[in-house]
């Protein structure tokens, strides 16, 4: 089983993208990131004379000490093995250390209103903070870049190199990720402006289970395992959603159930169960494990999750078009416009849910399905991975902030990944 394993995540490793078609503008290609292997030397590099004063970008390793800058530049210290700031470090004034929160002073360059790559050679997994962009992996441990571009450093040093990031999330101070290999899990943080990685837990996965979910609150964080073994069994497939202390320490199983969707949204979280009649039901339980019971009935199984904020989106399939509705506290349910193309996973805005569909060179879209009842492409997405492949276990390729959307292209041909941003 584990040889099957090895070769998904090889052949997602391997998967590249072709060029995009001419018509497709404002994409100059970056550099290809080369990263420093854990042990290696990083140099810190002598900032820019600006306010900010940015530290050296240092590769994972032995970091060293930047030069302080200029004009109130900021020196600070490329954080390797026992460093505190991984990348771009400092203060905005004096020389000093790059802190935890990774320089977040770092200025970014407002949404580009035609298509930009602010990142070369990586693809995966997407979240997004304030200033950076945070880059899952096929092997080792995610990697940052600046939100308006640059070159990609790794975040933390000490998880081993053959794991496969599949998922990531964020708080206000860590980046927390799911890895998997040899049938095993792990759950990583460090801290957002890199330092040493901390394993918050582990156990084995049967049956070619895989993590589904990674969702984060103030407090834990929360995993969902649904046993791939006997996925095809709708009566007796097994899993679980499982709890976990943000700072560590033994995981806590919350509910027996095949989940292959699982968000957080208040005290609460959803999650999806196929029915074997081919109808979908939306779980809802309590955070500590208890009142887990029906939300929504629908006519076909739940194919994306998300929520933000209170509200709540949900997407289903029925006679070939997939449907999507939201709630929020206190509020009608809404139903937004249907599509032959199925959403998710949803990066959820203020405006509705984002999502990204694969496609050759001519079909990949990235969409905004509206509360307002529209359903508009935000941009072209030309060889973008199919989202069938990409959905659930394998993290989303999608992220949004206040301006901008951020998608990962891994075409199903040669050619490096990137990751592109768009003014939304």
């Amino acid at each position: 089983m584990s040889s099957l394993v090895l070769a998904v995540i090889a052949c997602i490793a391997a998967v590249g993208c072709v060029e995009e078609l001419e018509a497709v503008k404002g994409a100059p290609g970056a550099p290809t990131a080369q990263i420093t292997p854990s042990g290696g030397a990083g140099g810190g590099g002598a900032p820019p004379a600006s306010s900010a004063g940015a530290g050296g970008l240092a590769p994972a390793g032995t970091g060293g000490t930047g030069a302080a800058g200029a004009e109130d530049g900021a020196g600070g210290t490329g954080a390797g093995v026992g460093g505190t700031g991984a990348g771009v470090g400092g203060t905005a004034a004096g020389a000093g250390e790059g802190g935890s929160a990774g320089g977040t002073t770092e200025p970014v360059s407002p949404p580009p209103t035609e298509l930009t790559v602010v990142a070369q050679g990586f693809g995966g997994p997407l979240v997004v903070d304030d200033t950076w962009l945070f880059i899952g992996v096929p092997n080792g441990v995610p990697v940052r870049v600046n939100k308006g571009g640059g070159t990609p450093v790794p975040v933390a040093t000490g998880p081993d190199a053959t794991e496969a990031v599949l998922q990531l999330a964020l708080d206000s101070t860590h980046l927390y990720w799911f890895s998997f290999a040899n049938l095993g899990y792990r759950v990583w943080r460090a801290p957002k402006g890199g330092g040493a990685a901390q394993l918050l837990t582990s156990g084995s996965i049967p049956s070619f289970a895989y993590p589904a979910a990674l969702e984060v609150d103030d407090s834990h964080v929360y995993i969902s395992l649904p046993d791939r073994g006997n996925v095809n069994d709708l009566q007796n497939r097994t899993g679980e959603i499982r709890r976990i202390p943000k700072e560590g320490g033994p995981s806590t199983k919350l509910f027996d159930v095949y989940a292959s969707l699982m968000v957080q949204d208040g005290g609460d979280l959803y999650w999806n169960v196929d029915r074997p009649d081919g109808g979908g039901e939306l779980w809802k339980g309590a955070k500590d494990g208890s009142s887990a019971a029906v939300f929504r009935n629908e006519l076909g199984r739940i194919e994306a999750l998300g929520a933000r904020g209170g509200r709540l989106y949900w997407s289903f399939l029925d006679a070939g078009w997939y449907f999507t509705r939201s709630v929020a506290p206190g509020a009608s349910e809404v139903s937004l416009a249907p599509t032959e193309n199925r959403p998710g996973p949803f990066a959820i805005g203020e405006a509705g849910a984002y999502w990204l569909a694969g496609g050759d060179n001519l079909s990949g879209r990235v969409w905004l399905q509206g509360l307002d009842g529209s359903l508009k492409p935000i941009a072209t997405a030309p060889a973008t991975s199919n989202q069938q492949l990409f959905a659930g276990a394998f993290g989303s390729r999608i992220a949004i902030d206040e301006g901008s959307v951020y998608w990962a292209y891994e075409g199903a041909q040669g050619g490096a990944p990137r990751v592109y941003r768009l003014a939304r």
